[in-house]
Protein backbone atom coordinates (compact mmCIF):
# COMPACT_ATOMS: atom_id res chain seq x y z
CA UNK A 1 0.00 0.00 0.00
CA UNK A 2 1.18 3.56 -0.67
CA UNK A 3 -0.13 5.01 2.59
CA UNK A 4 -1.82 3.87 5.76
CA UNK A 5 -0.96 1.61 8.68
CA UNK A 6 1.88 -0.88 8.23
CA UNK A 7 4.06 -2.95 10.58
CA UNK A 8 7.43 -4.37 9.46
CA UNK A 9 9.68 -6.99 11.05
CA UNK A 10 13.47 -6.75 11.49
CA UNK A 11 13.97 -8.13 7.96
CA UNK A 12 11.88 -5.40 6.39
CA UNK A 13 8.93 -7.68 5.60
CA UNK A 14 5.39 -6.42 6.15
CA UNK A 15 3.67 -8.18 9.05
CA UNK A 16 0.46 -6.10 9.27
CA UNK A 17 -1.01 -3.98 6.48
CA UNK A 18 -4.38 -2.26 6.44
CA UNK A 19 -4.98 -3.47 2.87
CA UNK A 20 -4.43 -7.19 3.55
CA UNK A 21 -5.81 -9.85 5.88
CA UNK A 22 -3.43 -12.44 7.31
CA UNK A 23 -4.42 -16.09 7.73
CA UNK A 24 -5.89 -16.51 11.21
CA UNK A 25 -6.53 -19.81 13.03
CA UNK A 26 -10.19 -20.79 12.91
CA UNK A 27 -10.01 -24.32 14.33
CA UNK A 28 -7.71 -27.08 15.60
CA UNK A 29 -7.99 -30.67 16.73
CA UNK A 30 -6.74 -34.24 16.55
CA UNK A 31 -8.15 -36.79 14.10
CA UNK A 32 -7.52 -40.37 13.04
CA UNK A 33 -7.63 -41.61 9.46
CA UNK A 34 -9.52 -44.69 8.35
CA UNK A 35 -11.28 -46.26 5.38
CA UNK A 36 -14.18 -44.29 3.90
CA UNK A 37 -16.66 -44.32 1.05
CA UNK A 38 -15.41 -41.31 -0.94
CA UNK A 39 -11.84 -42.43 -1.69
CA UNK A 40 -9.60 -45.46 -1.35
CA UNK A 41 -6.94 -45.40 1.35
CA UNK A 42 -6.97 -44.11 4.91
CA UNK A 43 -8.14 -40.54 5.27
CA UNK A 44 -10.02 -38.05 7.44
CA UNK A 45 -12.14 -35.15 6.18
CA UNK A 46 -11.78 -31.83 8.00
CA UNK A 47 -14.42 -29.30 7.00
CA UNK A 48 -13.25 -25.71 7.48
CA UNK A 49 -16.58 -23.94 6.95
CA UNK A 50 -14.55 -21.29 5.10
CA UNK A 51 -14.26 -20.27 1.45
CA UNK A 52 -10.50 -19.79 1.61
CA UNK A 53 -8.63 -21.99 4.10
CA UNK A 54 -5.49 -24.07 4.46
CA UNK A 55 -4.70 -26.88 6.90
CA UNK A 56 -1.42 -27.46 8.74
CA UNK A 57 -0.86 -31.02 9.96
CA UNK A 58 1.54 -32.63 12.40
CA UNK A 59 1.79 -36.40 12.03
CA UNK A 60 4.40 -39.02 12.87
CA UNK A 61 3.11 -40.95 9.82
CA UNK A 62 3.78 -39.74 6.28
CA UNK A 63 0.68 -37.89 5.14
CA UNK A 64 -0.60 -35.78 2.26
CA UNK A 65 -3.63 -33.53 1.69
CA UNK A 66 -6.16 -32.94 -1.08
CA UNK A 67 -8.85 -30.29 -0.93
CA UNK A 68 -12.30 -29.91 -2.43
CA UNK A 69 -15.35 -27.69 -1.98
CA UNK A 70 -18.58 -28.77 -0.31
CA UNK A 71 -22.04 -27.88 -1.60
CA UNK A 72 -21.81 -24.44 0.06
CA UNK A 73 -18.47 -23.65 -1.55
CA UNK A 74 -16.48 -24.14 1.65
CA UNK A 75 -13.17 -26.01 1.71
CA UNK A 76 -12.96 -29.61 2.96
CA UNK A 77 -9.42 -30.82 3.68
CA UNK A 78 -8.84 -34.55 3.10
CA UNK A 79 -5.80 -35.78 5.02
CA UNK A 80 -4.43 -39.17 3.89
CA UNK A 81 -1.92 -41.20 5.88
CA UNK A 82 0.38 -43.37 3.81
CA UNK A 83 0.83 -47.06 4.63
CA UNK A 84 -2.04 -47.40 7.11
CA UNK A 85 -4.31 -45.54 9.51
CA UNK A 86 -2.81 -42.95 11.80
CA UNK A 87 -3.63 -39.99 14.01
CA UNK A 88 -2.56 -36.41 13.41
CA UNK A 89 -2.92 -32.94 14.90
CA UNK A 90 -4.33 -30.23 12.67
CA UNK A 91 -4.78 -26.46 12.59
CA UNK A 92 -7.03 -24.66 10.07
CA UNK A 93 -6.21 -21.09 9.02
CA UNK A 94 -8.46 -18.90 6.90
CA UNK A 95 -8.02 -15.57 5.15
CA UNK A 96 -11.51 -14.46 6.16
CA UNK A 97 -11.34 -11.20 8.12
CA UNK A 98 -11.99 -11.87 11.81
CA UNK A 99 -15.11 -10.45 13.39
CA UNK A 100 -14.68 -7.25 15.44
CA UNK A 101 -14.31 -7.86 19.17
CA UNK A 102 -14.35 -4.21 20.27
CA UNK A 103 -11.46 -4.93 22.60
CA UNK A 104 -7.70 -4.97 22.23
CA UNK A 105 -5.72 -3.75 19.22
CA UNK A 106 -7.53 -4.01 15.86
CA UNK A 107 -6.70 -2.77 12.35
CA UNK A 108 -9.45 -2.00 9.82
CA UNK A 109 -9.25 -1.54 6.06
CA UNK A 110 -11.05 1.17 4.09
CA UNK A 111 -14.14 -1.06 3.78
CA UNK A 112 -14.52 -1.28 7.55
CA UNK A 113 -13.32 -4.90 7.78
CA UNK A 114 -10.95 -6.10 10.49
CA UNK A 115 -7.68 -7.20 8.86
CA UNK A 116 -5.78 -7.73 12.12
CA UNK A 117 -6.91 -8.34 15.69
CA UNK A 118 -4.62 -8.88 18.66
CA UNK A 119 -7.16 -11.46 19.84
CA UNK A 120 -6.47 -13.69 16.82
CA UNK A 121 -3.85 -16.43 16.47
CA UNK A 122 -2.14 -15.99 13.14
CA UNK A 123 -0.22 -18.32 10.84
CA UNK A 124 3.50 -18.08 11.60
CA UNK A 125 5.62 -19.18 8.65
CA UNK A 126 8.97 -20.80 9.47
CA UNK A 127 9.99 -21.94 5.98
CA UNK A 128 8.80 -22.15 2.40
CA UNK A 129 10.43 -24.84 0.25
CA UNK A 130 10.11 -26.16 -3.30
CA UNK A 131 11.35 -29.65 -4.22
CA UNK A 132 11.21 -31.94 -7.25
CA UNK A 133 8.58 -34.69 -7.22
CA UNK A 134 10.49 -37.61 -8.75
CA UNK A 135 10.82 -41.31 -7.95
CA UNK A 136 13.66 -40.78 -5.48
CA UNK A 137 12.61 -37.52 -3.82
CA UNK A 138 13.24 -37.49 -0.06
CA UNK A 139 14.75 -35.11 2.42
CA UNK A 140 14.14 -32.95 5.46
CA UNK A 141 13.99 -29.33 6.58
CA UNK A 142 15.21 -28.09 9.94
CA UNK A 143 13.43 -25.78 12.39
CA UNK A 144 15.65 -25.87 15.51
CA UNK A 145 13.76 -25.58 18.78
CA UNK A 146 10.37 -26.03 17.12
CA UNK A 147 7.96 -28.93 16.78
CA UNK A 148 6.30 -27.68 13.58
CA UNK A 149 3.37 -28.61 11.40
CA UNK A 150 3.43 -28.44 7.64
CA UNK A 151 1.06 -27.24 4.95
CA UNK A 152 0.98 -29.91 2.25
CA UNK A 153 1.59 -28.96 -1.34
CA UNK A 154 -1.86 -30.42 -2.14
CA UNK A 155 -0.14 -31.44 -5.34
CA UNK A 156 -0.24 -34.50 -7.54
CA UNK A 157 2.11 -35.04 -10.47
CA UNK A 158 0.84 -36.96 -13.50
CA UNK A 159 3.89 -38.77 -14.81
CA UNK A 160 3.57 -40.54 -18.13
CA UNK A 161 6.00 -43.01 -19.63
CA UNK A 162 7.34 -44.23 -16.27
CA UNK A 163 8.66 -47.80 -16.33
CA UNK A 164 7.11 -49.88 -13.56
CA UNK A 165 7.45 -53.53 -12.61
CA UNK A 166 4.61 -55.85 -13.66
CA UNK A 167 4.29 -59.66 -13.53
CA UNK A 168 6.69 -61.09 -16.09
CA UNK A 169 8.72 -57.93 -16.66
CA UNK A 170 8.27 -54.15 -16.88
CA UNK A 171 5.81 -51.89 -18.62
CA UNK A 172 5.65 -48.19 -19.46
CA UNK A 173 2.64 -46.69 -17.69
CA UNK A 174 1.25 -43.45 -16.35
CA UNK A 175 1.32 -42.84 -12.60
CA UNK A 176 0.15 -40.25 -10.09
CA UNK A 177 2.85 -39.27 -7.64
CA UNK A 178 2.56 -36.83 -4.74
CA UNK A 179 4.73 -35.24 -2.09
CA UNK A 180 4.04 -36.26 1.52
CA UNK A 181 5.55 -35.32 4.84
CA UNK A 182 5.72 -36.10 8.53
CA UNK A 183 6.78 -34.15 11.59
CA UNK A 184 9.94 -34.95 13.51
CA UNK A 185 11.54 -33.16 16.44
CA UNK A 186 13.00 -29.95 15.10
CA UNK A 187 11.70 -30.20 11.55
CA UNK A 188 9.85 -31.98 8.76
CA UNK A 189 10.75 -35.04 6.68
CA UNK A 190 9.30 -35.37 3.18
CA UNK A 191 9.26 -37.90 0.37
CA UNK A 192 7.43 -38.64 -2.87
CA UNK A 193 5.49 -41.79 -3.57
CA UNK A 194 3.08 -43.25 -6.10
CA UNK A 195 -0.59 -43.14 -5.13
CA UNK A 196 -2.15 -44.43 -8.36
CA UNK A 197 -1.01 -46.30 -11.49
CA UNK A 198 -2.77 -46.16 -14.85
CA UNK A 199 -2.82 -49.13 -17.19
CA UNK A 200 -1.65 -47.17 -20.21
CA UNK A 201 0.93 -44.61 -21.24
CA UNK A 202 -0.01 -41.48 -23.20
CA UNK A 203 3.31 -39.68 -23.33
CA UNK A 204 6.46 -38.96 -21.38
CA UNK A 205 6.89 -36.50 -18.50
CA UNK A 206 8.86 -36.66 -15.26
CA UNK A 207 9.54 -33.03 -14.41
CA UNK A 208 7.29 -31.85 -11.57
CA UNK A 209 7.82 -29.69 -8.51
CA UNK A 210 5.87 -29.06 -5.30
CA UNK A 211 6.05 -26.32 -2.68
CA UNK A 212 5.16 -26.62 0.99
CA UNK A 213 5.16 -24.41 4.09
CA UNK A 214 6.52 -25.25 7.53
CA UNK A 215 4.41 -23.62 10.25
CA UNK A 216 5.12 -22.73 13.88
CA UNK A 217 2.21 -24.13 15.92
CA UNK A 218 3.80 -23.92 19.35
CA UNK A 219 1.37 -22.43 21.88
CA UNK A 220 -1.57 -22.37 19.43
Amino acid sequence: MGAGFQVFNDSGNIQIDADYSNYVMTGKGTSTTGAGSEFTGNYAAIGSGKKNSIIAIRSSTFAYVFNKLDSSGNVVHYVFTFGGAGSFDWWVFAADPPAPTNSGFEVYNAQGQVVFSANGKYLKLLRFDTVAVTAGTSGSVSTPGKNPAWVSASFCALLEGVTVAVPGGVQSQGILRTLMGRSVSGGIEYKSDTIYTFGSNRGTSDNAYASFMTIDVDNL
